[in-house]
């Protein structure tokens, strides 16, 4: 039995005096060698715990604080005074939080009140009556969960590599954590499952995935049904003046695990359930967040400690604004997933656009000063660019934004994308197909262009192509058409299609040609990027429209189509939907051949072939590398499998 780390009132004093502060050190990314060896012995991987190196018991006192630790005061309602006692509580009842040996930890927040009123030895029945039968069922899920914990040897090593992998792996990607000043016992419990969880799907291996997936499961149901105990848990303990950051950031990363999951009652829950992380950002003011300006950086002659702390209170806004953000990223995904409308109104953000890599990377103070002093002072908000984008008709500027910057406005094109194909004709407050299309050759030169050959450029123009796709035809949609049969991708609950389109003359169509151009584009830049950078969120599901367009086309028996060689995306933008499709448009003046391959004719020159089949299974690997981190790759990975291995071109006919 683990020593216990409570003081003589019942405080947590679990010591992390031998914990490096980020002045000294921050988490180093592990090496894949040492990964590579990781199934059931995690021996080999490096300690970063406060926990020890066998700190399962000391893990669960930090994710199950005691009842001293954090006790809730009764409500008037809840007022025990004449309610009767029994001198020994049943037996069941009372010992239902016990390991098989020993006494297990004390009851999670949910359930702080509750055990407390079992150790005054209070009646169960009384118990029912002062907060309900479900905080009863409470007490059995704690001891389950504490024991599958154990069963599962889920301990500090592994705890570890999670949190490194995290990091090194996922917040490149996703830069929502300040990793520079990130502190383990600045985290509460619940944001910490939820980081653990999403880094053990980098571990590789079922044992590890399967772990995390408890780990998320114990969060998210403490964290969704006792938000008021998570709140005030947050406000005692946490360090900072910021708890919104624990909270709203427990809810997106939560989202993001089940967005991505292999399991589609996960990715279900994960479309229904999403828009109470935007209710509680806007709660919590997350979306009145003020921008620091270089007023407040502190002067380079102060104490290393003074410029410390404004660096730390820096961070923390900056982490809120990237949560909120994250969270409009989300809310755009899971609307196209699901076929629906975004909850959140995206082009009304009215949050200024996040701090540059450079500065949200410096990995000290001064460092921090300097890129400060280095940036615009003025950085627009999300809604500002937005009207930008949609109301010019001529050259105008913009200023340099970060890559997830452009990711928001890019999510925020897909939220109008969904909105329109969801409701099947114009809304009110809803811009037009050609205004849509306009505004996305904006971003493509305002700021795409703009970002160089990055790792994270590559990225962001596959996002463009793949709204661009969706721009021009429904792609998912266009799968359900071609599946026409039950499927947990797209649209989960929801029936099959009332109708099937015409597939084949949608293949004869411009737009269908257009589309076909973007899926070829997204095949080849998604080729171009490394095992370590393959999993953006938005990489799977783009790639499968990639192979949707293509199997749109191979399924007829296309198996070769010429394409043109070179060409300009607003060339092709530009000739569908000019008002005459003539022999004159500016389009059919610049490349003959892109005009003769937009209206199906035979392209003589300047071409290149396109193999569908072989493109097919270019998709196949990249999917298949995505996989073994996003369970959702692998759903989509069999689907294409299913459709290269079928001689028949019959059936979406």
């Amino acid at each position: 039995m683990a020593p216990s780390n409570l003081d003589d009132n019942g405080h947590n004093n679990v010591d992390w005096s031998h914990v490096q502060t980020s002045e000294q050190s921050h988490i180093q990314p592990l090496p894949f060698t040492q990964l590579d060896s990781f199934e059931n012995d995690n021996s080999e991987l490096p300690n970063f715990s406060p926990f020890g190196s066998t700190g399962t018991e000391d893990f669960l006192q930090y994710i199950f604080p005691s009842p001293q630790d954090a006790m809730m005061p009764l409500s008037p309602s809840q007022n025990l005074s004449g309610i009767a006692t029994e001198a020994n509580p049943p037996q069941d009842v009372a010992d239902l939080d016990k390991g098989p040996s020993q006494a297990a930890d004390p009851s999670p927040p949910a359930l702080l009140q509750l055990n407390a009123m079992l150790h005054e030895n209070v009646s169960p029945r009384s118990f029912a009556l002062v907060l309900g039968h479900s905080l009863i069922r409470e007490i059995y899920q704690s001891a389950r969960y504490k024991q599958r914990i154990r069963e599962k040897g889920i301990n500090s090593v592994f705890f570890d590599a999670c949190i490194s992998l995290f990091f090194s792996q996922f917040n490149p990607t996703f830069p929502i954590m300040h990793e520079a000043t990130w502190k383990l016992k600045s985290t509460g419990p619940f944001l910490l499952l939820n980081m653990v969880a999403i880094g053990s799907l980098f571990l590789g291996n079922s044992d590890a995935i399967s772990k995390g997936e408890l780990l998320w499961e114990i969060a998210q149901a403490a964290a969704s049904t006792q938000w008021n105990y998570s709140y005030e848990l947050t406000l005692r303990h946490v360090a900072g003046d910021y708890p919104n950051t624990q909270i709203v950031g427990c809810a997106l990363l939560g989202q993001v695990y089940a967005m991505m999951s292999k399991s589609a009652k996960l990715r279900h829950m994960a479309q229904t359930l999403h828009g109470w992380a935007l209710s509680w950002a806007r709660t919590l003011g997350m979306f009145d967040l003020t921008l620091r300006g270089l007023e407040g950086l502190p002067d380079r002659a102060q104490t290393t400690q003074a410029k410390h702390a404004a660096w730390q209170q820096w961070a923390d806004v900056e982490m809120q604004r990237r949560i909120v953000c994250g969270l409009f990223v989300v809310d755009a995904q899971l609307a196209r997933y699901a076929r629906g409308v975004p909850l959140g109104r995206h082009v009304s953000n009215p949050l200024h656009c996040i701090a540059s890599d450079a500065i949200f990377t410096a990995s000290t103070p001064e460092a921090w000063i300097s890129q400060m002093e280095e940036a615009l002072e003025d950085t627009p908000t999300f809604r500002e660019i937005f009207l930008t984008l949609f109301r010019t008709r001529s050259a105008c500027t913009l200023p340099q934004l970060s890559p997830f910057s452009t990711l928001v406005l890019l999510e925020g094109f897909q939220a109008l994308i969904s909105e329109s194909n969801a409701a099947g004709a114009g809304t009110v407050g809803t811009p037009s197909q050609l205004e849509i299309i306009d505004a996305l050759g904006h971003i493509q030169q305002l700021c795409l262009a703009r970002l160089g050959d990055t790792i994270d450029a590559v990225e962001l123009r596959i996002r463009w192509h793949t709204l661009c796709i969706d721009a021009i035809t429904d792609s998912v949609q266009l799968f359900r058409n071609i599946c026409n049969t039950s499927q947990k991708i797209f649209c989960i609950g929801q029936g099959l299609p009332g109708t099937r389109s015409d597939i084949k003359s949608w293949t004869r169509s411009a737009e269908a040609r257009a589309a076909l151009l973007h899926a070829n584009t997204i095949q080849h830049l998604a080729q171009r990027l490394h095992l370590g950078r393959a999993h953006a969120l938005s990489m799977p599901a783009a790639v499968f429209a990639s192979a949707t367009i293509y199997y749109a086309f191979f399924g007829l028996g296309d198996h070769e189509i010429r394409i043109p060689a070179r060409y300009e995306c607003k060339d092709v933008h530009a000739y569908m939907f000019s008002k005459a499709r003539a022999l004159d448009t500016q389009a059919a003046q610049k490349s003959s051949t892109l005009h003769d391959y937009l209206l199906g004719r035979p392209v003589k020159s300047d071409y290149r072939t396109v193999n569908l089949r072989q493109g097919l299974y270019q998709c196949q690997i990249i999917l298949r590398t995505m996989a073994s981190q996003w369970g959702i790759a692998k759903d989509m990975l069999d689907i294409l499998v299913s459709w290269t291995s079928t001689t028949r071109t019959s059936d979406i006919e």
